[in-house]
């Protein structure tokens, strides 16, 4: 057994709302004019960035909220 109180078990991962991936996203149904308006922010977990979405009425298909 190891000791891992003293050492880092979570890394947080940031995402940037960049261009690129608001042209990505019109290729799986999200509205790109709607998801620029989150264009430059940083998100840190999938989570946060699911309820950004929800909270500013972006249009997405109905399985991006499954799971």
């Amino acid at each position: 057994m190891q000791n891992v109180f003293d050492q880092q078990v979570y890394q947080t991962v940031y995402y940037p709302i960049s261009l690129t991936v608001v042209e990505k996203s019109a290729d799986i149904g999200i509205v790109k004019e709607q998801l620029s308006d989150l264009e430059g922010e940083t998100i840190a977990k999938a989570v946060d960035f699911r309820t950004k979405l929800q909270k500013s009425d972006v249009e997405s298909p109905p399985h991006l909220w499954e799971g």
